[in-house]
């Protein structure tokens, strides 16, 4: 057995990290950054996680042509910004190449070690460490190693959620999970059935259309939660600003369910506006859920195809009635089904973990789940974890965290970084762990929480802290970011910030919601700021202005255009006849003159 721990005598600073996916690459990052001793472990031959595409049907990837949901203004490492040539939503491709980038700006592959598969991960209470059995993938070589801590980076995309359709076995063609769909050109020519219809399931309709698939149906139980990628010609996510973010966090505060239901009913506004044609279609009727039950998500195509009746949707699946016949409950069938393609998520797999420490463990719960248990719309499925703001152990908070359940209204890069930077005070030893009983305090009302939830609606995130009771705050304090301070508080420290940069705080508080704002106040602790904060974050802000002034400059061109006819009404018919020959360029150069 090789030692990477200290043994007795307290909590040594040796750090294992089981993966390499964005939560990972961050752990390692920001854990070495504030003087830990890291060695991250990657099962892969690759690091990156999802974003890298991989053909082995076990593996969860992204098809390289998928687009992220978020802006690279909002949604990227706070102290590594994405590439200027990068559109403002990259594709999958690019965060893959971005995440690399970021592994080589800041060393990090020689904390890494790859093609090691963890195994097992149990607790020794006698020496006082973790025990982690690995696997090297390539040569079968296995070894138990110890370590003072662990972080869990797996992710949340682990174990498919694969559901029983009555008769399934009756189907002749192709019935998977969306994390075998790795190659769309396989069904061309084909009818395909989508089931299930987020993010993953308007992808999927979209590549398999372009791949010339024949026809295609959609079962969907209910209404859509999609959102134009840009609203007047800026990324939808610019309109959360820090400032509304601010207002939205207040209002979750006084209301959790409250804010969720009025969140529901600005989705469907925006739905109303930007897709009017789609007002009256299946995918739109019904109430609208909020994001604590449906995650808005974003798809370029999904609108066209709906409208065009390219689409052909239907309720829920009741069962498989033959080689190529699929029932709903509404009593219609299909009967030209070649390929069921199931787009029903992941639930977080935390097997790794053995024995003591397990976060799930019934026995460490304020009532063995029971009421988690009874709720209306509990899926068994679904583990509750016993984790501390989302991230730390209850029973280690001191060695154990666990990234990939805690779940906000924050972009995910942005939101990782930032806890990982907590994380990494607190091992460090810049800022206290809680108590005990502040730990159980903050899991339990979270529980009860949860519990309520379910009583409404089925959550796909039992880890989802949509109430963000403290835990935003806390991770900034933690962290030391100096952000609730100097920019939301009402203390002498924010005055003083406002008075001498207003335009600065202008950009912060209502422009996008740039992440190196994490990076820019010096605390005297805690995480690294970053010399390049601001002018990152003016540089976000002027790109900004240039497309709103881009697009008043198209909105302008129309309006010069009617200028023109009604003043050709009034002219001799050889003038109008010669302003016959005005083009598009010369009304947009009167709208640049205007």
């Amino acid at each position: 057995m090789e030692l990477y721990g200290t043994g007795k005598g307290g909590v040594g600073n040796n750090v294992c990290v089981v993966g390499t996916g964005v939560t990972g690459l961050l752990a390692v990052k920001n854990l070495v950054e504030q003087g830990l001793n890291v060695r991250a472990l990657e099962q892969n031959e690759y690091l990156g996680g999802n974003w890298h595409h991989s053909l082995d049907a076990q593996q969860v990837s992204a098809l390289p042509e998928t687009r992220v949901n978020m802006s690279k203004e909002t949604n990227s490492f706070t102290d590594f910004p994405m590439p200027d040539d990068y559109p403002s939503f990259p594709s999958a491709q690019q965060i893959g190449n971005y995440l690399e980038a970021y592994a080589d700006k800041f060393e990090l592959i020689k904390h890494i070690e790859l093609s090691t598969a963890v195994t097992s991960i149990r607790r020794d209470e006698e020496d006082g460490v973790w025990v982690v059995s690995t696997k090297h993938t390539k040569t079968g070589d296995e070894e138990e190693r110890e370590y003072d801590r662990v972080v869990l980076a797996t992710g949340g995309l682990n174990v498919v959620n694969m559901p029983e359709i009555k008769g399934i076995e009756k189907f002749a063609g192709d019935a998977i999970h969306s994390r075998d769909f790795k190659d769309p050109t396989r069904y061309a020519g084909k009818n395909v059935l989508v089931v299930g219809l987020g993010s993953t399931g308007a992808d999927t309709l979209s590549f398999l259309d372009k791949a010339g698939a024949n026809k295609l149906y959609l079962s969907s139980r209910s209404r859509c939660s999609l959102i134009p990628r840009t609203i007047r010609g800026r990324p939808w996510d610019h309109y959360m600003t820090r400032r509304r973010d601010a207002r939205i966090r207040t209002l979750l505060r006084l209301s959790p369910n409250a804010t969720n239901y009025f969140a529901g009913k600005a989705i469907g506004l925006v739905q109303s506006y930007a897709f009017p044609t789609l007002r009256a279609h299946p995918c739109f009727s019904g109430a609208v859920s909020g994001p604590l039950y449906r995650s808005p998500f974003v798809c370029d195509d999904l609108p066209e195809l709906l409208d065009s009746g390219r689409v052909k949707v239907y309720p829920g699946i009741m069962g498989v009635a033959g080689p190529r016949t699929v029932v709903f409950k509404d009593g219609s069938e299909i009967t030209d089904v070649d390929a069921i393609i199931f787009c029903c998520g992941y639930y977080h797999d935390l097997s790794l973990v053995q024995g003591e420490g397990h976060p799930a463990d019934a026995d460490y719960s304020m009532d063995a789940f029971e009421e988690l248990k009874s709720a209306k719309y509990y899926n068994q499925k679904c583990q509750y974890q016993r984790l501390y703001h989302g991230i730390l152990s209850e029973r280690y908070p001191e060695s154990l965290a666990v990234l990939g359940s805690l779940t906000t209204l924050r972009p995910t890069f942005v939101l990782y970084d930032l806890a990982t930077m907590a994380l990494a005070s607190m091992w460090s030893g810049s800022y206290p762990l809680p108590s005990p009983r502040a730990m159980k305090r903050e899991i339990d009302s979270h529980y009860n929480f949860v519990v309520r939830a379910l009583q409404n609606g089925p959550l796909a995130y039992l880890g989802l802290r949509i109430d963000l009771r403290g835990t935003y705050a806390w991770l900034n304090d933690a962290a030391g970011t100096g952000v609730i301070e100097r920019l939301e508080g009402w203390g002498w420290e924010a005055w003083k910030f406002w008075w001498k940069n207003r335009t600065l705080y202008k950009f912060i508080m209502d422009g996008p919601n740039v992440p190196a704002v994490y990076r820019l106040f010096d605390m005297g602790r805690g995480r690294r700021p970053w010399a390049g904060a601001q002018a990152a974050i003016e540089k976000a802000n002027q790109r900004q202005v240039e497309k709103v002034e881009e697009i008043q400059l198209v909105e302008a061109a129309p309006v010069v255009a009617e200028e023109v006819e009604a003043a050709n009404e009034d002219k001799p018919d050889e003038t109008e006849a010669a302003d016959d020959d005005v083009d598009e360029e010369d009304l947009v150069e009167k709208a640049e003159a205007e």
